[in-house]
Parts: structure tokens; C-alpha cells; sequence
């Protein structure tokens, strides 16, 4: 049975991808960016190719004044902000649960990006495909 929410990371590229098997794993998500604080565990016994390694859990937490960021901490990817960048953040990626299998979306910083500063680790939110793990 596949887990409803990876995560998976390559520190030699600075690359992360949240995939998800289901829109309720990935609502689950947008709802700790609304409340600015939460945490959800991942899967960690998947396969973390093309990546490097899986990580263990997503962390909101709230960082006042501060635009939205992702980084990684040990195991966990952190999303950090202040609670407006975060609720931004969350209305954007809304729809996302919502994607076909197989589909993708990115979430990377450019200049006078909305809600995304530009230390930002650049992410991947994909649906798994019918059949990946």
C-alpha cells in the first residue's frame, strides 16, 4: 500500500518534491499552512529515486514578518513564514489536490514572487502516478 504523502529530497541539486496518493493527504498539508503551525508525518519506506533520500515529516511553523520559505532541517522539510505569506501560500496551492495522477506543479521563487522568498528551496508538488510508489 502506498503512503499519502512523501517527501523526498536531494541536497547536491536543492531539490524537493511533495508527492501525494490522495487530495485529503495533500488538504491535510494546506490546513497546518493556514493554521501556521502543525505537523504531519511522511512515509519514509518508499523509494526516494531520482532523489536522495526521503524525509520524515513537514513542519509549519510561523516566523513573524518573514516571507514563506522551504528549507530542510535533519529529516523534515520545514515551511516557515509569517501567517499572511502562509495563508497566501495555502489559497495557492488549494487547487492542487485536486491534479490528475501523474501531474505536477512548481513552487520556486522568482523576483516579487507573492508569498515565496528567495531563499526558498524550489519544490515539486506531484500527484503519484497510478502504480508509483
Amino acid at each position: 500500500m502506498r503512503e499519502p504523502l512523501q517527501v523526498r529530497h536531494s541536497a547536491s541539486t536543492a531539490e524537493v518534491e511533495i508527492q501525494f496518493t490522495d487530495a485529503a493527504a495533500f488538504d491535510a498539508l494546506v490546513a497546518l499552512l493556514r493554521a501556521g503551525t502543525g505537523h504531519v508525518y511522511t512515509a519514509t519506506a518508499a523509494q526516494a529515486a531520482p532523489y536522495e533520500r526521503l524525509l520524515a515529516g513537514v513542519l509549519v511553523v510561523t516566523r513573524p514578518g518573514r516571507p514563506a520559505e522551504f528549507t530542510v532541517r535533519g529529516d523534515r522539510l520545514a515551511i516557515g513564514g509569517d501567517a499572511r505569506h502562509l495563508t497566501t501560500m495555502a489559497d495557492a496551492l488549494a487547487g492542487v489536490g485536486e491534479l490528475p495522477p501523474g501531474r505536477h506543479e512548481h513552487v520556486e521563487h522568482y523576483p516579487d514572487h507573492p508569498y515565496l522568498g528567495p531563499d526558498s528551496l524550489p519544490v515539486v508538488v506531484a500527484r503519484a502516478a497510478t502504480g508509483s510508489s
